[in-house]
């Protein structure tokens, strides 16, 4: 945004430092936001300090920025943080170096952190086993003992001491949210640092004597392949349901993988940890599959009919190709001030792609795989295009 921009948008987003003085500006922030800020101003250059100060037991403060003799008149300064606590942003300038006064405009853009699905799946199962039976809400001290099962529970995940028995109540989030695992590793990691950082009274011994965590970044990488290998083993019979529901396979198919995979039986005791040498199959079958794969087939064994209906227009045969793509031409010219038309033809259009690798039989196995991971650019909002033709 250039400073012109950012008075026309904040117009009064403004304050005055008067000659020789410094100013501070508070404005509140509330919890688990992404922050971006933008300051600009008229004249000359200034001393600039910009902090977050986050309320909690221990009021942390954290310095954003902090530089002397900043020409926020000739550029705008940005910058961006993530707080998952509600605080005050505080915005220090110092015109002490000049007599005249100097004006200041700013810009404070928040938007809600992505939820973390997991942690919110672990606090509605411990919450589920030890009060949804008895009330549906929680005094202050039973909402602090949930939060000690909830980190108890995370601190056993990421030390990859629990077993698949105890995560079978978290399958349905592996199968159901399209989570990314990565993503969703360092927001638990992220969570569990704040609640140590965080010195709630008449905290548990077994509590306080869980270690810190400050993960390396082989540490993440080594939960992220466990939990991979979960979310695979989490679709393991919906993907066997896709290839037989849709006939994806020779019928003199004979593939030792495929019984393997079909005899694949879950072992609860198995930790999470050793996931890894129990279902390795799982990984080197599956390992360029991503989440958004995973959702895809799982999107079209729902909406069986969809594919059905195109394998019955012959869409994906030579001729049928040649069809479609003359129908397209046609119909993007035809529509092009028709918004509507147009947007249904580009969902159709979208839905014809996705769907490919589930109209004709592969050579094998490994070749449905090759075919469906090289779908790319696909995103949770594709499938809705899917769902769209199921629902209509």
């Amino acid at each position: 945004i250039t400073f012109t921009e950012l008075k026309l948008v904040q117009p009064h987003n403004t304050f005055t430092v008067n000659g020789r003085k410094t100013h501070e500006q508070n404005i509140s922030i509330t919890d688990r936001q992404q922050v971006q800020w933008s300051l600009a101003s008229e004249n000359h250059p200034c001393d600039i300090t910009v902090e977050y100060r986050s309320y909690g037991a221990n009021n942390q403060y954290e310095i954003l920025y902090q530089k002397g003799n900043v020409s926020i008149h000739r550029n705008v300064l940005h910058g961006q943080f993530e707080t998952q606590r509600n605080g005050q942003l505080l915005i220090t300038i110092d015109n002490k170096d000049y007599a005249n006064p100097l004006t200041v405009w700013y810009r404070i853009k928040s938007n809600p952190l992505s939820t973390c699905h997991l942690f919110q799946g672990i606090s509605d199962m411990q919450f589920n086993k030890y009060y949804r039976p008895t009330s549906q809400t929680i005094s202050e001290v039973d909402f602090s003992k949930l939060l000690d099962h909830v980190f108890i529970f995370i601190n056993k995940l990421l030390n990859g001491n629990i077993s698949l028995k105890e995560m079978a109540e978290l399958q349905p989030i592996f199968k159901d949210k399209n989570i990314n695992i990565r993503e969703e590793v360092k927001k638990l990691y992220i969570n569990h640092s704040n609640e140590q950082s965080n010195n709630r009274v008449n905290m548990p011994t077994t509590v306080a004597q869980i270690p810190k965590i400050q993960p390396s970044e082989q540490e993440i990488e080594q939960v992220c392949e466990w939990l991979q290998i979960y979310q695979y083993y989490s679709h393991l019979n919906i993907i066997m349901e896709c290839i037989e529901k849709f006939d994806l396979l020779p019928t003199d198919n004979k593939e030792e993988k495929i019984d393997h995979l079909k005899r694949l039986s879950g072992n609860e005791n198995c930790s999470l940890k050793e996931i890894t040498n129990a279902y390795r199959i799982l990984q080197e079958c599956f390992q360029t599959l991503t989440h958004q794969h995973l959702q895809l087939i799982k999107t079209v064994v729902e909406c069986s009919n969809v594919i059905q209906m195109m394998k019955k227009a012959d869409l994906y045969s030579q001729h049928g190709r040649r069809r479609f793509q003359e129908l397209r031409d046609n119909l993007t010219t035809q529509f092009q001030l028709q918004e509507l038309n147009n947007m249904i033809l580009t969902s159709w259009i979208i839905t014809y792609t996705l769907i490919e690798p589930f109209t004709f039989k592969a050579k094998n196995f490994d070749d449905f795989i090759l075919r469906l991971a090289q779908i790319t650019k696909l995103e949770e909002s594709s499938l809705n295009h899917i769902k769209g033709k199921f629902l209509s």
